[in-house]
């Protein structure tokens, strides 16, 4: 009976340390950043993750409290501790080499079988890429707005330019102004350099969408009626 309870201990001793090894090995390969330290913020225990991210080795800060660790946050320890209630939130720190990264940070208390917190658990991820990105799309979403609106301001202009040199080219070809030919040449000349300036500043912009909607094909006629005619007298 002893041999068999012997055996039996035996088995389950191997049994936990093969559960303690696996859940040791899943913590130090994991892709998120592991620390632990006791309820006063001394940290016992840094996966690989730690180290990749902030350049600090475990021999580095393994016994130190966590706020020696210049720039670093740690996600308000003590407030844990005190209140008993797990922490998240998205925390701005420092590596080793002065580099400054983002991370999402969780933290929260482990407690023993009496429920007092004998160790708290910090897990976090770093976010410096996402938030760079998401930064950048607000970025381009600026540029696309500013792109429409200038598309749009754009073509606003061009319309009554195109109105006033079918009118000034009109004008120019009857008898009693062409003592004003020059002048009138000369307005002509300077509304086509600003509509190729236009053109070239409608290049950097996005034109706005297409809405297509019915018209009234005789309105929009009437309206466009002088300036066909100022072009039929020059032809």
């Amino acid at each position: 009976t002893s041999l068999n309870s012997i055996k039996e201990e035996i088995a389950r001793r191997k049994k936990a340390e093969e559960e303690l090894r696996i859940h040791t090995g899943a913590v130090e390969q994991s892709p998120s950043i592991v620390m632990i330290t006791d309820p006063s913020g001394n940290i016992e225990y840094v996966n690989k993750k730690f180290t990749l991210v902030t350049g600090y080795l475990p021999d580095e800060v393994t016994g130190k409290n966590i706020n020696e660790l210049e720039g670093f946050i740690s996600g308000h320890n003590r407030e844990i501790v005190e209140s008993g209630r797990e922490w998240h939130g998205e925390v701005y720190n420092r590596k080793k080499n002065g580099d400054y990264y983002w991370e999402a940070v969780s933290v929260c208390p482990y407690r023993n079988q009496e429920g007092n917190i004998t160790h708290v658990l910090r897990v976090s991820t770093d976010i410096t890429e996402p938030k760079r990105m998401e930064k950048e799309m607000a970025r381009l979403e600026r540029l696309n707005l500013i792109g429409e609106m200038a598309a749009g301001l754009g073509h606003e202009i061009r319309n009554p330019m195109t109105s006033v040199r079918g009118f000034l080219q009109l004008l120019s070809d009857k008898q009693e102004c062409l003592v004003y030919k020059n002048y009138f040449n000369l307005m002509i000349n300077e509304l086509d350099r600003v509509n190729s300036i236009i053109t070239e500043y409608l290049t950097m912009a996005k034109d706005k969408a297409m809405v297509l909607e019915e018209k009234s094909l005789s309105a929009i006629l009437s309206n466009m009626q002088p300036l066909i005619s100022a072009d039929a007298a020059k032809s």
